[in-house]
């Protein structure tokens, strides 16, 4: 089944966002129109770029472009902004940058609700929202880190202020502007009205870091630049940087053990973090000899055996070599610039759903004919997801935050926990001694909003028997567990639906089933240090800590995967399996580079804030105390 078959979508893109969105519906079936101005898209030429025929091109342009037809808008063109205004709201999405609506519908930002709200589900992607005191103000994907608050947590206190690697901002956009329009669909088919949803890249890069202001608010600690420090941060080995990040207690003491310095653990305060941080660079120092001895493969494996969840860090070119990616046949062979090269597939799996295959980009001079987009109903208060159960058995940042929309959208989500294996996020930066502080955390309060809580033991007959009967009643079960763990328990996919067949069975393993890898444990700082920090960094630095983004990123796409099973559950009346691979997720953000690189373009790496093009491009210092202004 093709699940997104016949959904008419308009895409309007200069930065990538509204594109990434697109190409993702796509992915399912979509018939995506690209409406651009009479000199193309700026898209067009965004980087990376690679060369071919003597021509350069854009990497990110033939990539997202791919299974979209592309049709030229205003003057010189034969359709006029009323004719691609009419379009839009006969489509049945609509995806648009504020940036490209003068250009491409002859509007202004501001007036883009007017127009179409009621009429079709569009999603305006917005640098600050089209209606804030910021409304007018341009920002780059610099510039956006700066005000959203990345660049506070990232880099060396004594230097600049850094951004992540890899133009982040407009992918991650796109996948909120895809959750969007999947939920107003939704909304549609429960006779509710089209939607307007006004999304903030200012607000995207808010949510992707790791709560400063909470943790401050709730805890008192301020949350900002501390470089690479260890052992968060990577560590050098024999042929290069590797990361072991111990988020928990229980890990600390592993890698202790691992690294020879149990000794340490001695100490009265050796298990403290407060403590840990003020001793870092001695203890650094004191478990380089080890590193030095070994290659990042492995200190990888020599951790996974201890279950402590590291990871090399590798570059686009060791991404395309990754033995679990192969395993996986993660890698698709497509032509791009008269090259057969590796691409991403689609990152999540719902069975009993195909993905759609993108062929080459369609160039078209005119708006094909199309009846009006079918519309909701009279309307409806009813949010998205009421009515549905959820049983929420993730911990940690990207399953919770998955299930967090649900639950901010309508669902009834129970998070199971047991007091024997808790969420770890009750106990990070907790001010313990507070009356009831176990539920204080700031980073387990940020992620657990809209939910009810049980603690149940699922590995005592009377927990089963209780799980049981909650699955029987529920619509969702959900975990981000090792691939391990619900087999172990007796709770594979197959018993799931077996107890209730109309239940979407949601696993979010670190690296998928099958492949190497399929045991080895990881969280998102962890695939960060293996996917992107070798992008990330001063040119004359380690590569660079990126903050966990990876978890809602993650938690994006688990959100669109359910969303995509419920509406086969509603066409086929049956439950099914859905599995959303975090590495996986993460690489395909970066198909444009991994093209580039293999036409032979320069494999991407630390160049601090720097930019293919734009020049100045970076932090600067400012009048006050670490006080910096992007340009």
């Amino acid at each position: 089944m093709i699940i997104l078959k016949g959904l008419r979508v308009i895409e309007i893109s200069g930065d990538g966002s509204a594109a990434m969105a697109a190409k993702h519906l796509a992915d399912w079936g979509a018939d995506v129109t690209i409406l651009e101005p009479p000199q193309g898209t700026p898209l067009r030429h965004e980087p990376p770029y690679y060369t071919a025929n003597g021509k350069r091109e854009s990497a990110a342009w033939a990539w997202l472009s791919r299974g979209k037809t592309a049709v030229r808008v205003g003057p010189g063109t034969r359709v006029s902004h009323e004719q691609a205004r009419g379009a839009c709201a006969g489509a049945d999405v609509v995806l648009a940058e504020s940036a490209m609506a003068p250009a491409v519908l002859g509007l202004q930002p501001r007036d883009v609700r007017s127009h179409f709200a009621g009429k079709t589900t569009c999603v305006l992607i917005s640098t600050f929202a089209a209606d804030g005191p910021y409304a007018d103000y341009a920002a780059t994907d610099l510039g956006v880190n700066a005000r959203g608050g990345w660049m506070h947590l990232l880099g060396d206190p004594t230097r600049e202020p850094l951004r992540p690697g890899g133009e982040l901002i407009p992918k991650i956009s796109g996948l909120f502007a895809l959750v969007a329009a999947l939920v107003s669909l939704r909304h549609m088919r429960q006779g509710g009205e089209p939607q307007f949803i006004d999304i903030s890249q200012q607000a995207v890069a808010a949510s992707m870091t790791v709560a400063p202001w909470l943790v401050k608010s709730m805890s008192g600690v301020e949350h900002g630049r501390r470089g690479n420090s260890w052992p968060m941060g990577v560590m050098q080995c024999k042929d290069g940087w590797v990361g072991c990040p111990p988020l928990t207690p229980t890990h600390w003491e592993m890698l202790c053990q691992l690294m020879g310095i149990a000794d340490v653990l001695d100490d009265p305060q050796g298990r403290d973090i407060t403590w840990r941080m003020q001793h870092e660079k001695e203890l650094a120092a004191r478990v380089q000899p080890w590193l030095a001895e070994r290659t990042r493969q492995e200190v990888f494996e020599q951790a996974q055996s201890y279950r402590l969840p590291a990871a090399p860090v590798q570059t686009i070119a060791d991404r395309l070599q990754c033995p679990q990616l192969a395993a996986r046949h993660f890698w698709q062979p497509v032509e791009i610039g008269g090259k057969t090269v590796k691409t991403p597939r689609a990152t999540c799996s719902v069975k009993g759903i195909e993905h759609a295959q993108r062929g080459p980009l369609r160039e078209a001079d005119s708006l094909a004919a199309a009846a009006p987009a079918v519309k909701g109903g009279a309307g409806t208060t009813k949010l998205p997801f009421e009515g549905l159960r959820v049983l929420d058995l993730t911990a940690f940042w990207s399953g919770p935050y998955a299930t967090m929309m649900l639950g901010a959208l309508g669902a009834d989500v129970i998070k199971i926990e047991t007091l024997m294996r808790p969420d770890p996020y009750r106990f990070i930066w907790v001010p313990v001694g507070q009356e009831n502080w176990i539920e204080r955390g700031p980073l387990y309060c940020d992620t657990n909003c809209d939910k009810r809580n049980i603690a149940l033991d699922l590995n005592t007959p009377e927990g089963k028997q209780i799980f049981e009967k909650l699955v029987v009643q529920s619509d969702i079960v959900i975990n981000n567990f090792a691939n391990r763990v619900m087999p172990n328990l007796g709770f594979t996919n197959e018993r799931l639906l077996e107890i209730n067949p109309q239940l979407i069975a949601v696993n979010m393993p670190g690296y998928g089933t099958g492949g190497p890898w399929e045991a080895y444990v990881g969280y998102a700082i962890a695939f960060e240090q293996l996917v992107v920090a070798a992008m990330t960094g001063y040119p004359d630095g380690a590569p660079s800590y990126c903050g966990g983004f990876n978890d809602p990123m993650v938690g994006l796409h688990a959100v669109a995967a359910i969303e995509l099973a419920l509406r086969y559950r509603e066409e086929t009346g049956k439950g099914t399996e859905v599995e959303i691979p975090q590495v996986e997720t993460l690489d395909s953000l970066f198909a444009p580079d991994q093209i580039a690189v293999q036409h032979g373009a320069p494999v991407p790496g630390q160049r601090g804030n720097k930019h293919d093009w734009m020049a100045p491009h970076d932090a600067y210092p400012a009048a006050g105390q670490d006080e910096w202004i992007t340009i």
